[in-house]
């Protein structure tokens, strides 16, 4: 897999004063990898600071930093972020920091910050809703998808308009729109938490929002005894929100959490636990992941086939990252490679959650492991860009960096409903070498087609809409599956870009198509439409009727999918 390393800010970006960066490490990916947010440490004044910045890939550049919407790094400290990227409505940041200014004011905690658009829409929603400054600092902080509401984790004890009496961290939420402020930690105003409760997420399913957060409190259930880290789920409204236990085991008692291991998308959840009685069937005293299912309660052993790896020694460490929107990717590090030589050394994983194959993304191009740590991945929404920090001398020159993937560019096609403003695109239809009558017009988010037309491959009718990466090591994978080295799947996005003929077949003429590209003989610029599937579709249907289809553009010769849409083109659209 072949990576772009991000390069270091320059120590004048971050303060005239900066002296020194200690840490890079990317927070958060927009689609197609274009927009990273990136959390900096460094050096100023002789003081550790931090700060989060703005990394646009296509350029390979920083191009703007939060403190600059609070009044600049000498002015803020900011502790927290959390990030909404909306192809429509833009970035939407929450930003936790202390106002500097403030600093002698010792009941002053931290305040939280609202930016859409690039605009400082509010410099702190605690105070806005509540008329109080927070009087205790905030711990995490998470966004809603839509941005519209803000949950986070505080021991601030003046938020609520009853007695907050358990001196500990607390969850509340904030409706950015209504204007209200509840805490969520509690069965009832005087019934609250003994131990901190941690926000862990947050998702929107079937029109309910769900608030994920884990406590050692045993007040919220009665199943809860076990003394340790526990998972709860708040389903919001304005009339309940009482906590329920996710994490109850077979014995009908809670099982445990390990430490900050959540992550909640839509209307499942996944997490890692040590506890051998969440499922039926699991006695390998090991963490292990799981997927709950919020509806049915459903529950899932992710890793119950590494049971022979893992063993009994107790060594196993998952420390999950990210998962698709799709609930399809689920990108983890993991100590899961070297638990015989050195337990102390991780990887980044990306299982398939349909059906639990495991990819390594920390390898060289030869398909060597990292020779040191890989950890604090992100992943796109889609589940096809990835970026983490990597420790190993062998993945890059300079240990300590931050590695992206345009892993997979694409136009996808979503189904109606999504709305994501596209600029005008004809995709010109071809067959037998020669354009056809009818081009399908992509305008302001409709792909519009008006009567049945066969096609063979599609071209942009605009060329700068995709920087093509055609080059030697896409023959060479062409080649290893052709002589089975690494044999690319049918049904994948690889194969259909290696079939550069589109004769369901990748052979050694597709490879010198690709040599030919190179030394500019014959110019390869179709792409393929590929269904959820991964097959390939050749005909649009006005016909159609029900959900409209996902279908995803895939650029031919491209084979390691390294090129990618500019940033000036929006990359979904419905389709009609």
């Amino acid at each position: 897999m072949n990576f772009s390393p991000i390069v270091d800010p320059e120590l004048s970006f971050l303060s005239e004063s900066a002296t020194k960066i200690l840490s890079v490490s990317a927070v958060a990916m927009s689609s197609y990898a274009r927009t990273l947010l990136v959390e900096v440490g460094y050096i100023d004044s002789g003081k550790q600071r931090l700060d989060f910045l703005i990394y646009d890939t296509a350029s390979d550049s920083f191009t703007g930093k939060l403190s600059d919407y609070l009044g600049g790094s000498e002015g803020v400290s900011i502790t927290a972020v959390d990030v909404a990227f909306k192809a429509t409505e833009g970035i939407t940041f929450v930003i936790v920091y202390k106002d500097l200014t403030e600093s002698w004011q010792t009941s002053t905690g931290n305040r939280l910050a609202l930016v859409q658009n690039g605009v400082l829409v509010n410099p702190d929603l605690i105070e806005q809703v509540s008329d109080q400054v927070a009087n205790v600092g905030i711990d995490r902080v998470v966004l809603n998808s839509s941005g519209t509401a803000v949950s986070f984790s505080t021991a601030a004890n003046n938020l609520t308009s009853y007695p907050d009496a358990n001196d500990t961290d607390d969850v509340f939420r904030i409706d950015i729109a209504a204007q209200t402020l509840q805490r969520l930690s509690q069965i009832a105003d005087d019934d609250e938490g003994s131990e901190p409760s941690t926000v862990l997420g947050v998702s929107v399913s079937g029109g309910q929002e769900y608030i994920l957060f884990e406590t050692l409190s045993e007040e919220f259930s009665k199943k809860d005894s076990n003394n340790q880290n526990d998972l709860y789920l708040v389903a919001h409204n304005s009339v309940d929100a009482t906590p329920v236990l996710l994490t109850e085991g077979t014995d009908e008692q809670a099982a445990s959490l390990v430490l900050g291991q959540a992550i909640i998308s839509g209307g499942s959840v996944l997490y890692v636990s040590e506890s051998d009685l969440l499922v039926e069937g699991d006695a390998n005293q090991s963490q292990d992941i799981f997927l709950q299912d919020l509806t049915s309660g459903v529950r899932q052993r992710l890793t119950s086939s590494l049971d022979s790896t893992v063993g009994a020694q107790d060594l196993v460490d998952y420390q999950l990252l990210a998962v698709s929107d799709s609930l399809n990717q689920l990108l983890f590090s993991s100590n899961l490679n070297s638990l015989s030589q050195d337990s102390s050394l991780y990887q980044i994983y990306l299982m398939d959650l349909s059906d639990l194959s495991l990819e390594v993304l920390s390898l060289t191009p030869e398909g060597d492991l990292g020779n040191d740590s890989s950890v604090l991945g992100v992943m796109d929404a889609l589940g096809t860009n990835y970026a983490f920090q990597t420790q190993a001398t062998n993945l890059v020159e300079t240990p300590g960096r931050v590695l992206v993937t345009h892993n997979e560019p694409n136009i996808q096609l979503l189904t109606a409903g999504t709305d994501k403003g596209i600029t005008k695109i004809t995709l010109d239809l071809w067959k037998n070498n020669s354009v056809l009558e009818k081009p399908v017009d992509v305008d302001n988010g409709l792909l519009l087609i008006n009567e049945t037309v066969d096609f063979d491959a599609v071209k942009l009718s605009d060329s700068s809409a995709y920087t093509s990466d055609i080059k030697i090591g896409d023959a060479i994978d062409i080649l290893r599956h052709i002589v089975a080295i690494k044999t690319l799947d049918p049904s994948s996005n690889q194969f259909h870009a290696a079939d550069i003929n589109n004769d369901g077949a990748v052979k050694i003429g597709d490879a010198i198509d690709v040599l030919r590209h190179i030394v500019d003989i014959k110019k390869i610029d179709t792409f393929d439409l590929i269904d959820e599937k991964g097959t390939r579709i050749s005909e649009l249907d006005p016909g159609a009727t029900g959900d409209a289809p996902t279908w995803t553009l895939v650029p031919n010769g491209d084979v390691d999918l390294q090129g990618y849409f500019a940033a000036d083109y929006v990359v979904s659209v419905e389709v009609f």
